[in-house]
């Protein structure tokens, strides 16, 4: 058994239903895990500052089975998951002997003003 195959099965075992959209596009459903990134003062994903005071973000990391490339994605490209809207800050994979393993990433929770 490869390490792709073992790491896509352990995707699926632990993994969220998730989608991700791409202007008309959409895939089918499948598992990903997200994990909540706590605030650290090194942590800036953004291009732009936001206003002082301005609202808490919340960030998420990614992985994802390498069947299902982030990296051939536009930049509006979103994630949905229960229901919420989430954008990629930052995308990329993780390649073994030239074999792309699984793919990661960090997202940004959409607002409701955030929202089109």
């Amino acid at each position: 058994m490869n390490a792709q195959h073992i790491i896509q099965k352990e995707i699926e075992k632990i993994g969220s239903t998730v989608i991700l959209t791409d202007g008309e596009w959409s895939s089918v459903p499948f598992k990903a895990i997200l994990r909540p990134m706590w605030r650290k003062k090194s942590s800036n994903f953004e291009k732009r500052l936001t206003e002082l005071g301005g609202g808490l973000m919340e960030y998420y990391q990614y992985i994802g089975a390498a069947n299902h490339s982030i990296t051939d994605l536009t930049e509006d490209a979103l994630l949905i998951f229960n229901d919420e809207k989430y954008e990629f800050k930052h995308r990329d994979k993780v390649i073994s002997d030239n074999k792309v393993l699984y793919y990661t990433g960090i997202l940004r929770k959409l607002k409701g003003d955030d929202n089109d």
